[in-house]
């Protein structure tokens, strides 16, 4: 395997509460290789976004890294000060945010926000940085190139403001590419060209996409990561998840999955909703909406088999069920 862009330790985001701390983030473990694209998935509220801004450090106050250890590039990101923080953010590590909109500033035109990033880490040339921005923009398929580097944020479509935040975030050569359900609001045809933009400039990076469409991530990703209230219940091999899912809530996931199926007119819901910072318990998070929980489930499940596939839960689906 090619060496890790990043590597996830035991990582756990607390934040205080009525009833005391709440671990939102709880000994989550990750790793993405070079050239490789992991998906996480799960639904929303179920922390996949917190981990994310962790990567960045930038979790939201009063919130705070408790535990764990997370380095990107070999470089280890909870030792760094805010000044190196800064270097590293949109250099080694950069993230497709969900709302392109909120993410660009809204009075400098495009071109002016990617001249910024790229002098800010080290092209020093105002002409050449220009260049590169305009070959930036190009490369991620907007048409006259030249007209929109001097374009605002609002004077692009949703489609073409996505791919202008691809620009943004690869016009460094990071690392690492965070992509925050990178393709929510656009329609069907514009999120599949998004989708093949970002495999095409993949390269040697490593890709960790963000995501509650299963579907999306099946399509894309080598690996995947299944996340429940802040815990990864389920990991592994594309193929071994989609195919053989063991965990009760990633088969819940593939089943409320719209699909072209006679045999299954409907589609199916999962009942209830993912616990609150409040609600979070020791044992199995999912329990509470699980048809197989028993007693058992008020201890944690902690996640047993291989690289290839491996799972939390005491009572796990039967292979082929």
């Amino acid at each position: 395997m090619s060496p890790a862009v990043l590597e996830l330790e035991a990582l756990r985001v607390e934040f205080p509460t009525s009833q005391g701390v709440a671990s939102v983030v709880d000994d989550v473990s990750l790793f993405v290789a070079r050239g490789e694209a992991l998906g996480m998935v799960g639904e929303s509220g179920s922390g996949k976004t917190m981990i994310a801004l962790s990567l960045l450090r930038l979790v939201p106050e009063p919130g705070r890294i408790a535990a764990g250890s997370i380095h990107v590039a070999g470089r280890n990101l909870l030792a760094l000060d805010e000044r190196s923080l800064n270097q590293l953010r949109g250099r080694d590590v950069a993230m497709v945010f969900q709302n392109p909109m909120s993410a660009f500033n809204p009075v400098r035109s495009i071109g002016h926000q990617l001249v910024a990033s790229l002098r800010r880490h080290g092209c020093t040339g105002r002409r050449e940085a220009r260049s590169r921005a305009l070959r930036a923009l190009g490369d991620v398929g907007i048409p006259s190139p030249e007209e929109r580097l001097d374009a605002y944020p609002h004077q692009l479509s949703g489609g073409m403001l996505q791919r202008a935040m691809i620009a943004l975030a690869m016009v460094n050569g990071p690392s690492l590419l965070i992509a925050d359900e990178p393709t929510t609001a656009l329609d069907a045809t514009i999120q599949a060209q998004i989708l093949d933009l970002l495999r095409q400039r993949l390269g040697s990076a490593g890709l960790l996409l963000v995501t509650h469409n299963l579907a999306v991530a099946a399509g894309f990703c080598h690996r995947i990561a299944v996340v429940y209230a802040g815990r990864v219940v389920e990991t592994g091999e594309t193929a071994h998840i989609i195919r053989r899912p063991r965990h009760p809530y990633t088969r819940a996931l593939l089943r409320a999955a719209p699909r072209i199926d006679p045999s299954r007119p409907r589609l199916e819901s999962i009942p209830g909703q993912p616990p609150g910072p409040r609600d979070l318990v020791a044992g199995c998070r999912f329990a509470s909406r699980c048809e197989r929980a028993s007693a058992r489930c008020a201890a944690r499940p902690r996640l047993t088999g291989g690289s290839q596939h491996a799972f939390a839960c005491w009572h796990p689906v039967e292979t082929g069920a």
